[in-house]
């Protein structure tokens, strides 16, 4: 899998120089796709992430307790989106394109 084309689909800069990939998991057909993606980060790396991200810095995330949850709908490119959760230093996002 791409990062490349996944981020391009959020309008996500690339993931932080200092991430470690925790999960990546693709699902769909030849019609759609969704991936699901978990790494881990610094906190000041993610925070710069976010700043450095087209749909992410000047979205407004709903917050519980200490999670941020970043909804990207639609997406970029024709995507369909899908969300950023950032808990603690880990972030999970789920982007879906048709």
């Amino acid at each position: 899998m791409q990062f490349n084309l996944f981020c391009w689909w959020g309008g996500l800069k690339q993931f932080p120089k200092d991430s470690e990939i925790i999960s990546i998991r693709k699902y769909g057909s030849a019609f759609t796709q969704q991936y699901k993606i978990e790494f881990t980060s610094s906190k000041y790396e993610i925070e710069k992430w976010i700043l450095l991200s087209k749909r992410l810095k000047n979205n407004n995330p709903q917050i519980k307790g200490k999670t941020k949850i970043y909804q990207v709908h639609p997406g970029e490119n024709n995507s369909l989106g899908g969300e950023v959760i950032i808990d603690g230093n880990k972030v999970f996002i789920s982007m879906s394109w048709i």
